[in-house]
C-alpha cells in the first residue's frame, strides 16, 4: 500500500464506521421501542388480570343465589358501578406505575349489551384493546370486561426522546470534526507536498555546484605543481572531504524526500552482500584512517546472493557504520557480521564499542528527526534523517532492523534481509 493512498483509505474507515454508528443508534432505537411496547402491554396484562380479579371477587360476595339471569345483569349494573370500577383500575394503575387515558366497559358475553362504561363508545377489538371474563360460579351469566388504554405509538417515543436527542447531537458532533479533521489534513498535505517540492527543487540545485566544487578540487590535487605545496594539499583534501560529507548529505536528503512521497523505485538485482559491506567501507576510509579505526569483517552466512537495490543497500550500511565511527569516544572498534536466518535468508549484525543507546530511546532511534540526548550533549553534527532512512530502505527490502543489544561498551544493530 502506498503511503498516498493512506488518508484516502482512512477516510473510508472513518465513514464506513460512522455509518455503523448511524445504523446501530437505528438498531438500538427499535430495540429499545420494541422493549418499551413489551413492558407497556405486560403491565397492562397485570391490570386487566388484578382488576378482573377484584370484580370477579365482589360478585361472589354480594351476589344471591337465587337470582335469575335478567336480574343479575341489573345486578351487576348496580353493583358494578363506573365510579367503583373506575377506583379500582385507578388504584391499579397507580401501584403499577401506569398513568394514562383509558375506556372501559362490562360486557354480557351472550346478548353484547354493554352493561357498565364509562364512555359513549369503546374498541372491541385492536392492539389496544384487552379484556378479561369476570364471570363466577354465582353468576349464570357470563360477563366480559374490556379494557382500552388509548395508547399511541409516539408515547413510547417520548419516553426515549431524551437518549435520540443525545445520540443525534453525538453524531453530529463526530461527523462534523470529522470534516473538518480531513480538511485539515487535506491542507497540512498540500502544504507539506509544497514544502518537499521545494526542499527537492533546492537539493537539485545543490547537486551541480557540488559537483563542481568536487572535479575542481579533483583537478587540483592531481596537479603536479601543487603536489609541492603540503598546505595547499591539506586544504584541499579538507575541501573535498567536506565536500564529500555535504554531496552525501543531500543524496540522503533527496533518498528521504524520495520515500516520503512514496515516489522511491527500488532497482533490485542479484547482489553479493558482502561486495555492498565491502564498498560501505571503502567508502568511509578517510573517516576510518583519522580515527585510527578498526573494522572486522566475518561473513559466515551461507547465502550472501540477494536481490536488492545495491546503491541503497550500500548507504544503508555506511550510515550504520558511519554512526558507529562519529559517536565512539575511544578508537572504535566495529565487527560486521553475518549469519543464516531461519525466518530471513541472512542476519548482519554490526556492533561497535561505543557508548550505548539507552533503553528510553531506542524505541524512538528510526523515528525521523530523533536525536539522543548524548548526541546532543557531545554536539555531535546531524540531522536524526540517517537511521530513519536506514529503516524506510530496509522496510522496502521486506526486512527488518532492531538493536541486537545494547550496554555501556557499544551497540550492535542487527538487519534482516530476505532473499527476494
Amino acid at each position: 500500500m502506498k503511503i498516498k493512498d493512506k488518508p484516502r483509505i482512512i477516510t473510508i474507515i472513518v465513514i464506513i464506521a460512522v455509518t455503523g454508528i448511524i445504523v446501530s443508534q437505528l438498531v438500538w432505537l427499535n430495540m429499545a421501542y420494541e422493549l418499551n411496547a413489551e413492558r407497556e402491554r405486560h403491565r397492562t396484562n397485570l391490570l386487566v388480570q388484578k382488576t378482573s380479579d377484584q370484580l370477579i371477587a365482589l360478585q361472589s360476595n354480594r351476589i344471591p343465589d337465587t337470582l335469575s339471569e335478567h336480574s343479575t345483569t341489573q345486578y351487576i349494573k348496580n353493583l358494578l358501578t363506573p365510579a367503583l370500577i373506575d377506583s379500582l383500575i385507578s388504584e391499579n394503575m397507580k401501584s403499577l406505575s401506569i398513568d394514562k387515558a383509558y375506556r372501559f366497559a362490562v360486557v354480557n358475553k351472550k346478548s353484547g349489551e354493554i352493561v357498565v362504561s364509562n364512555r359513549d363508545t369503546i374498541a372491541m377489538q385492536g392492539p389496544s384493546v384487552y379484556k378479561s371474563s369476570i364471570s363466577c360460579i354465582k353468576n349464570p351469566t357470563p360477563f366480559t370486561f374490556y379494557l382500552n388504554m388509548e395508547v399511541e405509538d409516539n408515547t413510547i417515543f417520548y419516553q426515549i426522546n431524551a437518549w435520540l436527542l443525545v445520540s443525534l447531537i453525538l453524531l453530529i458532533i463526530v461527523f462534523t470534526a470529522f470534516i473538518r479533521t480531513v480538511n485539515f489534513l487535506r491542507k497540512e498535505k498540500k502544504i507539506t507536498r509544497e514544502k518537499m517540492d521545494f526542499v527537492k527543487n533546492m537539493i537539485h540545485e545543490y547537486k551541480t555546484p557540488l559537483a563542481t566544487i568536487n572535479m575542481a578540487t579533483d583537478m587540483l590535487l592531481s596537479n603536479s605543481e601543487n603536489a609541492k605545496n603540503k598546505q595547499l594539499i591539506r586544504y584541499l583534501n579538507i575541501i573535498k572531504q567536506e565536500n564529500t560529507r555535504l554531496r552525501q548529505l543531500v543524496e540522503k536528503l533527496m533518498g528521504m524526500t524520495i520515500i516520503d512521497r512514496a515516489e522511491l523505485e527500488l532497482v533490485k538485482e542479484e547482489t553479493d552482500i558482502r561486495n555492498l559491506i565491502n564498498q560501505a567501507i571503502q567508502s568511509l576510509t578517510l573517516q576510518i584512517e583519522q580515527l585510527g579505526a578498526k573494522i572486522h569483517t566475518n561473513f559466515s552466512a551461507t547465502q550472501h546472493l540477494l536481490y536488492v537495490d545495491s546503491i541503497h543497500i550500500t548507504h544503508v550500511m555506511a550510515n550504520i557504520l558511519e554512526n558507529s565511527l562519529k559517536y565512539t569516544q575511544k578508537t572504535p572498534e566495529i565487527s560486521v557480521k553475518t549469519f543464516d536466518d531461519a525466518q530471513y535468508s541472512i542476519r548482519i549484525d554490526i556492533c561497535d564499542n561505543g557508548p550505548g543507546i539507552p533503553l528510553e530511546e531506542q524505541k524512538h532511534i528510526f523515528k525521523q528527526f530523533f536525536r539522543g540526548q548524548y548526541h546532543k550533549k557531545e554536539e555531535k553534527r546531524g540531522f536524526g534523517l540517517g537511521l530513519y532512512y536506514v529503516r524506510k530502505i530496509i522496510e522496502q527490502h521486506n526486512g527488518k532492523i532492531e538493536i541486537q543489544q545494547t550496554s555501556e561498551q557499544g551497540t550492535c544493530f542487527s538487519v534482516y534481509l530476505a532473499e527476494k
